[in-house]
């Protein structure tokens, strides 16, 4: 099935065969005695019809252009719209085979997918319940052209990188509390090195905090407790505005704490101790 043209042939369109060189010459000649021409307030009508017929005489030359312009397209144009119409016939065509294509391939991806998290379960064994398939997901394995084997070494890849930085953190015999937290960090992001961060943070805290404690220890009366008691005394009775006495324990570091004394004397609040 082939588009035959019969005519025109596959040859250029004969040109437009007129006066060209004959009406240029007569147009030179003729507005050269408008060049230099200047208008008075006696001759000004004179520029207006001059002008007039300069107009009307590139008016006429461009009629004939759009003359000529619509002969030489219209056989064009009737054959565009027919060829449109067999365009589109095609295209119609095409476009319900392609629903189809893409049904087909979507669901190839999507059964490709389930082999590949039953070979993921296979693989990664107990290290599947730590890590769920959807963290080591690669769309490209979804492709055609990746092969399940090349699948299979990456998924084995994966799981050896992540036992082997869960036994990494192991021998860093930390506390177990620490190192819980440490693993929970590191299957999150699936990124020892942003795991081993969070553990110097950890440490560091934890140091601070013990630090804290050991001051606190040494001088009690400079420093509340971690848990002191405050007991709200009655502030001078002001008009029209009940007096409330409020028991209770703070549990906080050492920066709230004096953060929370700063608040209670910027709002003229009593407070003291809780005996007992």
């Amino acid at each position: 099935m082939q588009i035959e043209i019969y005519n025109p042939k596959n040859e250029p369109l004969q040109p437009v065969q007129w006066n060209y060189k004959e009406l240029k010459e007569q147009l030179i000649t003729s507005l050269n005695a408008y060049k230099g021409r200047v208008y008075t307030d006696e001759t000004i009508s004179d520029a207006k019809k001059d002008r007039a017929n300069l107009n009307k005489l590139a008016d006429a030359i461009d009629n004939r252009r759009k003359e000529l312009k619509s002969l030489y397209l219209a056989p064009y144009q009737e054959f565009e719209v027919k060829a449109k119409e067999l365009i589109n016939l095609v295209k119609n065509q095409s476009k319900e085979i392609d629903e189809q294509v893409k049904e087909y391939d979507k669901q190839r991806k999507l059964d490709k997918n389930e082999k590949i998290k039953v070979r993921y379960l296979e693989i990664m064994g107990n290290l599947a319940e730590l890590v769920p398939y959807s963290k080591i997901h690669n769309s490209k394995w979804l492709n055609v052209t990746y092969s399940m084997s090349n699948i299979d070494l990456e998924i084995a890849e994966k799981a050896e990188k992540i036992k082997t930085s869960l036994e990494t953190i192991n021998n860093l015999n930390l506390q177990q509390e620490i190192s819980e937290e440490i693993k929970r960090i590191y299957l999150d992001k699936l990124d020892l090195s942003y795991a081993l961060d969070a553990k110097k943070r950890i440490e560091l805290e934890r140091k601070q905090l013990a630090q804290y404690e050991a001051e606190k220890e040494e001088k009690p009366q400079e420093k509340p407790t971690e848990t002191t008691q405050v007991q709200e005394i009655e502030p001078p009775k002001q008009e029209n505005q009940p007096v409330y006495t409020v028991d209770f324990r703070v549990i906080a570091t050492a920066e709230q704490l004096n953060e929370l004394k700063n608040w209670l004397r910027t709002n003229n609040i009593n407070y003291g101790p809780v005996n007992g």
